[in-house]
């Protein structure tokens, strides 16, 4: 900002050099849109998250996204989209993916100054208290189960009254998956997915040491602090029936849960689609008989094609990469909010 623009969002509170002679020098390459190595300036790659959080908050308006139990993250991965949603917007998030979120970039850019909070600071319900624990943060809730059809009936039989059957299923699945990503490494790594054990990983005697590091350690328990995994089978029925919107930022195998839990349950939605997976899933085909394969284009057709009304509409974000989000909004939808608790 202070070479591009000549000013400092952060101002007095910027760690960074402010020099005189470096304001504003690069304006004009900005405004001509030099940058790049000539495209379109985008968003980074780092950046992706927090564009399409703003995406959804833009869209669907944080208000709402408040109610109703909050954002479900559909195979949400490091959880950043749900950091953002808690932390910029005061927007509580579930994390629905079999890994567990590694927030300790989250933590540390935060601290940095590198997020810009437009909500309140802390989500009611969720597990951040405490500022020892959880740094003042607003915590994300995990849900750690794979997404597919296999889970979709289970969530759909259990609006349609079995309930206890749903549940029942859900418990095995949680056991499954929960056995498939066991590992025998500190409890901390599979929190936030780094090892502060103190232990060179280049090592091969287990001799040599690294040196402890207080402030990455600190962050590192913060990420840890922040996440409720949730096992409960009642406790997760709960939140994949009761949510204001359902999301998915890059989700390869979620894409289409996202999109047919959303129409099923009558809620607003918004999914990046990244990998089409036509090895896993040879069976797609178009209305008009053609086969899905591993066209993208053709793949984000299939999926806008789901919807019976022809509402999902197309949008590009602005990051590079893969960043065409398809989305529907809740007015479009049969159902009133008023009637989301009976459904």
């Amino acid at each position: 900002h202070w070479t591009r623009k000549g000013s400092c969002r952060l101002r007095g509170s910027c760690r960074f050099g402010h020099p005189p002679d470096l304001r504003g020098s690069l304006s004009s390459a900005y405004q001509n849109g030099r940058c790049w190595r000539g495209q379109r300036r985008k968003v980074r790659k780092e950046g992706r998250a927090a564009a399409f959080a703003s995406f959804v908050v833009d869209s669907f308006g944080a208000e709402y996204l408040r109610s109703s139990g909050g954002v479900l993250d559909v195979a949400g991965g490091a959880g950043e989209v749900s950091f953002h949603l808690a932390n910029a917007h005061g927007i509580s998030g579930t994390v629905v993916d079999p890994r567990p979120p590694k927030l300790y970039g989250c933590v540390r850019r935060w601290e940095m100054g590198m997020y810009q909070s437009k909500g309140e600071r802390r989500c009611k319900g969720q597990n951040s208290e405490n500022d020892d624990g959880g740094g003042g943060l607003c915590g994300i809730d995990h849900v750690p189960l794979y997404v597919g059809e296999a889970l979709l009936g289970a969530v759909l039989s259990s609006s349609g009254g079995g309930r206890e059957g749903a549940r029942d299923k859900l418990e095995f699945m949680i056991q499954e998956d929960l056995n498939s990503f066991r590992a025998e490494v500190p409890p901390v790594v599979l929190a936030v997915g780094v090892d502060i054990s103190g232990k060179s990983d280049s090592a091969e005697s287990g001799d040599q040491q690294v040196k402890p590091n207080a402030d990455k350690e600190r962050r590192l328990r913060v990420a840890a602090n922040i996440v409720r995994t949730i096992h409960n089978p009642s406790d997760i029925l709960d939140r994949l029936m009761n949510f204001s919107c359902i999301v998915g930022m890059h989700p390869d195998q979620g894409t289409e849960f996202v999109i047919d839990l959303a129409l099923a349950k009558g809620r607003p939605f918004a999914v990046v689609p990244c990998c089409v997976c036509g090895r896993q899933f040879p069976g797609r085909q178009l209305r008009d008989g053609t086969e899905v394969g591993s066209s993208y284009e053709r793949f984000l057709t299939y999926l806008m094609e789901k919807d019976p009304e022809k509402r999902i509409q197309r949008a590009t974000l602005d990051f590079g990469g893969k960043n065409q989000v398809l989305y529907r909004f809740a007015s479009d939808f049969v159902c009133a909010k008023a009637d989301y608790g009976n459904s």
